[in-house]
């Protein structure tokens, strides 16, 4: 059995079904958020940790200096290879399903948090420091708010 919102019932407005137990059901924008996120922070990882990897192939055996017969001989270039193939593929997956991101509606609060949360991912402090800030304090507002992806206010 479903309830309406104490706003919808003081002052009207879209509707949003909250189960009677006071959680919130989660909606298809925080499932597909959380895979898009998921995807972002394993592209993220790998990155850093091709970084350092290449930083390893130029400072200890001057990666720059190798014919590509010796640095495929070398072990770490199928790793650092393997890498790269994986975290380009991440990216352009997850590129492809920011439009998915875009298009679907969040139905509840933890949906818009996890479509924030993917903003947040996307707008770099380096390249839009004041948009960051503003998408950052919007998402902590809500987490004060007691709206977190995947949970809600009881």
């Amino acid at each position: 059995m479903f309830r309406q919102s104490k706003r919808q019932a003081a002052f009207g407005g879209a509707r949003i079904d909250l189960p009677d137990n006071g959680e919130i059901a989660p909606d298809a924008a925080s499932a597909l958020c959380s895979e898009w996120l998921a995807r972002h922070c394993e592209q993220e990882q790998l990155t850093m940790r091709c970084q350092a990897l290449e930083t390893h192939l130029f400072r200890d055996h001057n990666w720059c200096d190798l014919s590509e017969a010796q640095r495929a001989s070398l072990p770490e270039a199928a790793e650092f290879d393997a890498m790269n193939d994986q975290i380009i593929a991440l990216h352009d997956f997850n590129r492809e399903q920011l439009k998915a991101v875009t298009d679907l509606a969040a139905t509840t609060g933890p949906g818009l948090v996890s479509k924030l949360s993917v903003a947040l991912a996307i707008v770099l402090p380096d390249e839009n420091e004041d948009a960051h800030a503003l998408l950052r304090s919007i998402l902590k507002d809500l987490e004060a708010a007691g709206i977190e992806p995947g949970r809600a206010r009881g």
